[in-house]
């Protein structure tokens, strides 16, 4: 390969084959004669096969000392190592006691072994030095330190070979990424970098913006790769470049007799370029899996996912599936688009887990065309993307101790931390995804969501603005829009919550979504005759969608106003509709049709929550905490409908332990005032309007607004009138311009009354 060390024979080079060992096989058999052969002391060759990956073998029982080593491999070790162990170390001295009765005496026939051995060694040195000119010496090619970054410029394609334009740069970085040694910049921050620097995103990245990147962004090293053809022939090339000089310190160089050769090529530049940064060969050896094997030996696929990639990262989803597919079409075993679609069908886009799971799962049967790293994350996102956090963690913690620079991970880690109120520890890791990567946008949501979970609103909206800054566009796109706006509620400024929802509304595709935020925030504010109209028009301008699952979710929510207008038979009808709109739906929603059931519950509709609580209870992951938590909120809901007081409060409890926990506790607050256990529900609904912002904009909030007037009930009746006072006076106060014939508008006038007379209930 191009980038091998020239070496000089030594005298404390290795000795030839025959010359210790047994004289059939070359076998050295233990520590003592391994030394030998090498010329070196026990302790050193040890440290050698610790530090540098020396070719050392052992027995299957546990003795340290139990170990052999083939003389051939040796020498082939020795030849690549000699000049930069020799610059680190001094040769020791050997005892003549250590030394085997063979090497005291070398005969004649010993000694033209010897001189053949370095003639070899000098005439190969002398090709590499003619070859390429300055020999290089085994040392690291820049000051290159652990964890450093690198960034790969788009390949320089002089071929005319479309099949290249992307593909390479694909395979080129994900063997790479093998390494522990040296990050890879990537693409998705190049691109940020870009927008900083007032350039066009779709500029190809040559050496010189390259350079501009790395100088920006800290990054220590360039490496620029190009290909080209002759006739049939294609040859490979690659620099690495100091950022700092512009100088190329390293050059690498590949002839390839055909297409077939080329990714097994890259491989072998990559395995050079993570020498030269100073990565051990031990480390190489370790996590260097064979290019073509873990990704595809069909070019045209792998042209076909990098296009994939690039679609998906511009928005452009569904070109960018039927490419991913596209790619499986010409290599069914290409695991990379296994979980390339596997992701596409789990997102928010495409809301499709079965599918996703299903490819998730492919992608898992087919380990073996994965490097270890791509098979350590995707272990994690599986688990994520089932519902089950406890093992989620755990797996992105392992690939997280392996690759802890990885800001794409410890971010999805900080988001899985932070949806299962373990604020905290997500507020750590997006932190730091946040000093690895400042302008990370994703990162300063996270953060954002994460101090409202926290309870520490004014924080997250300086992290909205941050990510605002970084991408303007975000403050119109999907639920971030909602999110933002009803942080700003929470923080009592619903005139700018208002605007941040009409920019959204300003936008085709949001329109529907946006009058929804605007229903919710009347809603909030007891205006539910405004809200009845945006929702009726949410509805109409989703009824074209082919995903059925917004839809069904505002007739839920056209459901929920209903029922506080004291419109049963309408309630009945939104909710019949949202079933109906999710009946024919592949992917079961267990968490939505859950929700679907206990509002028929909650409406006397036992029949029908039953029959939907005996659809789920087969399909529900049981180890998916979310999806458990709502199947027992439905089961007590029902059994709150049929006055089984214990049993719904005994599965509300349980509703109450994970994500849907607002739903949870409304419901055993209810479940024990039915019951005439005043003392236990009055903490529920404490707990429940306690919760603040993270019950604003979903299904609970307006069971959140009720239990105000809920709870000064169960005070009055205690005899507690100040404290119903002060929960009477919040309620009225979000209600000032609630319309006046809505049914809790008028509790709470008969309550405020009845507390200023000091009435008991």
């Amino acid at each position: 390969m191009s980038r091998l060390p020239t070496a000089k024979a030594s005298s404390t080079g290795p000795a030839p084959l025959a010359a210790v060992g047994s004289p059939k096989t070359g076998t050295l058999h233990s520590w003592k004669e391994i030394a030998a052969h090498l010329r070196h002391g026990v302790r050193t060759v040890q440290r050698w096969e610790e530090s540098e990956g020396l070719p050392v073998h052992r027995h299957a029982h546990a003795k340290r000392d139990s170990v052999y080593a083939y003389a051939a491999e040796l020498d082939a070790w020795w030849i690549s190592h000699q000049a930069m162990l020799e610059q680190a170390d001094k040769p020791e001295a050997i005892l003549p006691e250590e030394l085997p009765a063979g090497r005291k005496k070398a005969p004649l026939r010993l000694f033209l072994l010897i001189s053949g051995a370095i003639l070899v060694v000098l005439l190969v040195a002398a090709g590499v030095w003619l070859r390429w000119g300055i020999p290089r010496l085994g040392t690291r090619a820049l000051s290159f330190a652990p964890r450093d970054w690198v960034l790969v410029t788009d390949f320089d394609n002089q071929t005319g070979e479309t099949v290249f334009d992307r593909s390479l740069l694909t395979a080129f970085t994900v063997s790479l990424e093998q390494s522990t040694h040296a990050n890879v910049f990537p693409r998705t921050r190049v691109a940020v970098t870009l927008q900083r620097m007032g350039r066009n995103l779709e500029i190809r990245i040559n050496e010189q913006i390259g350079r501009e990147i790395c100088l920006r962004e800290h990054i220590r090293g360039l490496i620029s790769c190009s290909i080209t053809r002759t006739g049939r022939q294609y040859a490979l090339a690659a620099h690495l470049i100091d950022p700092l000089t512009g100088a190329a310190v390293r050059s690498y160089f590949e002839p390839v007799s055909n297409q077939d050769q080329i990714i097994a090529t890259l491989g072998k530049i990559t395995a050079a370029i993570r020498r030269d940064l100073g990565e051990s060969l031990a480390s190489i050896r370790q996590n260097d899996d064979p290019l073509p094997q873990v990704t595809t030996s069909s070019l045209d696929a792998l042209r076909l996912y990098s296009e994939g990639n690039y679609l998906w990262r511009r928005g452009q989803y569904e070109p960018a599936r039927m490419a991913y597919q596209s790619a499986l079409e010409r290599d069914p075993n290409f695991a990379m688009a296994y979980v390339a679609l596997g992701t596409v069908y789990m997102s928010h886009i495409y809301n499709s887990p079965l599918k996703g799971k299903e490819h998730y799962e492919k992608a898992l049967q087919h380990a073996d065309r994965i490097t270890d790293r791509e098979r350590l994350f995707i272990q994690a996102s599986h688990q994520d993307s089932l519902g089950h956090p406890d093992e989620a963690v755990r797996n992105y913690r392992v690939y997280l101790n392996a690759y802890p620079d990885d800001t794409n991970a410890r971010f999805d880690l900080g988001r899985l931390l932070m949806g299962n109120h373990r604020a905290q520890e997500a507020e750590s890791e997006l932190q730091a995804v946040l000093r690895l990567d400042p302008g990370n946008a994703r990162a300063w949501i996270g953060l954002a969501n994460t101090h409202n979970e926290l309870g520490r609103s004014s924080e997250a909206l300086m992290g909205y603005s941050k990510a605002f800054e970084l991408e303007p566009t975000w403050v119109t796109l999907g639920n971030l829009n909602h999110e933002y706006g009803f942080t700003l509620v929470q923080t009592g400024n619903i005139p700018k919550a208002r605007e941040v929802f009409a920019l959204a509304l300003a936008k085709r595709d949001m329109e529907d979504h946006a009058l929804r935020s605007l229903a919710l925030l009347d809603m909030y504010e007891g205006k539910y005759r405004d809200a009845q109209g945006r929702l009726e028009r949410a509805i109409l301008l989703s009824s074209t969608n082919p995903a059925p699952i917004s839809r069904a979710r505002h007739h839920l929510y056209m459901a929920i106003l209903l029922e506080g207008r004291g419109d049963r038979r309408g309630q009945l009808r939104e909710l019949d509709r949202a079933s109906d709109d999710l009946a024919n739906w592949p992917d079961p929603q267990v968490w939505l049709m859950a929700r679907i059931g206990a509002a028929y519950a909650r409406a006397g509709a036992v029949a029908k929550a039953g029959r939907i609580l005996q659809r789920l209870a087969p399909q529900a992951d049981r180890a998916n905490p979310s999806d458990t938590a709502d199947l027992h909120i439905l089961e007590g809901e029902l059994a709150l409908a049929g006055n089984d007081y214990p049993r719904a409060a005994d599965r509300l409890q349980l509703g109450a332990q994970s994500i849907p926990l607002p739903l949870g506790l409304a419901g055993l607050a209810r479940a024990y005032r039915a019951a005439n256990d005043t003392e236990r529900a009055i903490p529920c609904y404490e707990q429940l309007i306690g919760l603040g912002w993270r019950v604003l904009g979903w299904e609970p909030q307006q069971a959140w607004i009720s239990a105000h007037a809920e709870l000064a009930e169960a005070y009055m009746s205690r005899g507690e009138r100040d404290k119903a006072g002060r929960t009477l006076n919040e309620l009225a106060r979000l209600w000032k311009d609630a319309d006046p014939e809505l049914p809790l508008t008028k509790r709470l006038a008969r309550l405020q009354k009845q507390v200023q007379n000091n009435e008991h209930l």
